[in-house]
């Protein structure tokens, strides 16, 4: 489990996964950690709700489908990766 004060490089390896599963999903790829479809299904819906749980907080994301698709990889890790720092950052742009 990490915190904000994780080394940094730790976070953005664990960021970079999180946003590449993003772009999957996005692009109707199946992944195994999609147990129960939960995620592909919130496409329907067009909002999805991921959370990160860290040793020092919980990080409750709602982010727009079309928000990930129209965001780079490296943009949506980039995202996370400041959330998960406990920078201020609190909305993605796309």
């Amino acid at each position: 489990m990490t915190t904000s004060n994780t080394p940094p490089k730790i976070l953005r390896m664990q960021s970079d996964r999180i946003a590449h599963l993003m772009k999957e999903i996005e692009a109707g790829r199946s992944v195994d950690d999609d147990v129960g479809g939960k995620i592909a299904a919130s496409k329907a819906s067009g909002i999805f709700k991921p959370a990160i749980a860290m040793d020092d907080k919980l990080i409750l994301i709602e982010i727009p489908w079309n928000t990930v698709h129209n965001l780079s990889e490296a943009e949506l890790s980039a995202f996370i990766f400041d959330l998960m720092q406990a920078k201020q950052k609190t909305t993605a742009k796309g």
